[in-house]
């Protein structure tokens, strides 16, 4: 692919890119953004990827981007521009963000967030979900698909799905269905 540089933190879509750490504008685009080599990777393999953007040091992760995502390489200030890190990791996928609002499985296994605050846990937490091949339900916490919670689940959100609901869509006793066990973090 022809190397496309972008240089500018003030171009339209270097702005349009880091209006997605703001969760009102995730929701409006239907994107979110994944950052660091082992998440894009993720990211690229199971999950709609728009964008690629990179410092010029993660060759091998542009590499593996198919025809239909756009890889552009960009200059250090606007990598930091568009990483919420206090250390940029170099590299940031724009990703469509899967419909979490599609009617909740009625068999399999649940992991429940009610109201799981910190985007760190959430993260984590999808993660976990991942490894056992439970679904997420999210429930009045903070954005699975916001920068922080995307880079601790480690690609996790993209291999498990995660469904958002609020507290008056649902409650726990519902979701057991015929029997199911619902695992959920003791507040």
């Amino acid at each position: 692919r022809a190397a496309e540089v972008l240089t500018s933190v003030r171009n339209t879509r270097v702005s349009a890119i880091a209006a997605l750490h703001d969760a009102r504008e995730r929701r409006r685009q239907g994107l979110h953004l994944a950052e660091g080599a082992r998440v894009c990777s993720e990211a690229l393999t199971t999950a709609e990827v728009v964008e690629l953007l990179h410092d010029g040091q993660h060759a091998d992760v542009a590499r593996i981007a198919g025809p239909q995502v756009r890889v552009t390489e960009v200059s250090e200030p606007v990598m930091r521009r568009l990483s919420d890190a206090s250390t940029p990791p170099g590299i940031v996928a724009v990703v469509r963000t899967p419909d979490v609002t599609r009617p909740i499985p009625a068999t399999g296994a649940l992991l429940v967030l009610d109201g799981v605050a910190d985007p760190g846990n959430v993260g984590t937490l999808l993660r976990t979900a991942a490894a056992f091949g439970a679904t997420v339900v999210s429930i009045d916490g903070a954005d699975p698909f916001g920068p922080k919670a995307v880079r601790a689940s480690a690609g996790g959100c993209y291999r498990t799905p995660v469904h958002r609901l609020t507290g008056a869509d649902v409650s726990v006793d519902s979701l057991r269905g015929a029997g199911r066990v619902v695992l959920a973090p003791a507040p």
